[in-house]
């Protein structure tokens, strides 16, 4: 990864995220961490995307977003036939981005589905080879499907406080025509039984990336205080600076033990997925802690830290907006 270029203040200047930065993922497979090895993936557990999550986030914010995004739509490719899978996922630059909006129509003729309407917030938008969407069927079922990027318009409208870099842009759809077989439901699995990350429930596995991506984002932004800031500040600073690290090893420490208690399941009933579900929530509070210190950071770094021209001011706006999915905060 290009780290070596994570200190540079005219990235956070531009539109997009640096190309080389997204080639580096493309080529090293970090967008395919979930997916099987025949299909080029790295079918890694939990744990050990969780590293690669974290590591793009402390590079840059909105690096991770969109690393955290692809990644875990690319996982549903289990929840299409393997023939289909393989068709769809086995290309090298295969990226999946979406909507969890229900905002669409869907028509069947022949043997294909037609798809009208918008969807907004679809984080990687630029970089997308292929789109999810959710719409109504003609009995007013809600389905989703994947849509070829040359039935997509994207609109650049995505103006955030932070993560910027994220081309979370809105989308729209006008007589996109895919096969059925394109259609797909989150939970049903075709195939990938021996693959646990394959067999978990949506919530949890997404709840597990976010917290990792979230962790990598508080970290660069302690290194960024840290570099901008500590020195000149007191004995204070440095002991909430000491209590930040500690804190985000304790998030880094349970996430794990998590995932070693979800690798001993062949099976995941209802109750061990509540329970789980239980603790993965319980997580959130410990990312209420991290939002809570981050605001005592900013607060001491004082005036400068509104200033564009640090690090910190970047990546404490980065990190503020990620505290705000759903599934980042507590219940």
């Amino acid at each position: 990864m290009l780290d070596h270029l994570q200190n540079d203040i005219s990235i956070y200047q531009g539109k997009e995220l640096p190309e080389e930065w997204k080639n580096d993922l493309i080529e090293k497979c970090y967008f395919k961490l979930f997916l099987p090895k025949h299909l080029g993936g790295k079918q890694f557990n939990l744990t050990d995307a969780g590293k690669c999550l974290v590591a793009t986030a402390k590079i840059n914010a909105s690096l991770g977003w969109v690393h955290n995004l692809i990644a875990g739509a690319n996982y549903f490719c289990y929840f299409f036939s393997q023939e289909t899978a393989n068709k769809l996922f086995s290309v090298k630059n295969a990226i999946t981005c979406g909507s969890g909006q229900v905002n669409g129509a869907v028509t069947s003729k022949n043997n294909q589905f037609i798809i009208h309407g918008n969807w907004s917030k679809c984080s990687g938008a630029d970089l997308a080879t292929y789109f999810t969407v959710n719409a109504k069927d003609e009995n007013g079922v809600v389905r989703s499907y994947l849509v070829p990027k040359e039935f997509v318009t994207i609109k650049k409208d995505w103006k955030s406080f932070g993560l910027q870099l994220t081309s979370t842009d809105s989308i729209e759809i006008e007589n996109g025509i895919i096969p059925k077989s394109y259609q797909f439901e989150i939970g049903n699995l075709k195939w990938g039984e021996h693959y646990y990350v394959a067999k978990l429930n949506f919530e949890l596995f997404a709840r597990f990336c976010l917290s990792a991506t979230l962790e990598g984002i508080f970290r660069g932004m302690l290194n960024a205080f840290c570099t901008d800031f500590l020195p000149a500040k007191n004995k204070k600073t440095e002991e909430i600076v000491n209590h930040a690290f500690a804190k985000a090893d304790e998030l880094n420490t349970k996430r794990t033990a998590i995932d070693k208690e979800l690798q001993k399941q062949f099976d995941f009933s209802d109750e061990i997925t509540f329970n789980a579900l239980n603790q993965f929530c319980s997580l959130a509070n410990i990312h209420l802690e991290l939002y809570e210190i981050a605001s005592k950071l900013y607060f001491y770094a004082g005036i400068r830290a509104s200033e564009t021209t640090n690090l910190f001011h970047w990546w404490y706006r980065d990190f503020q907006t990620a505290c705000l999915h759903h599934f980042v905060r507590p219940n």
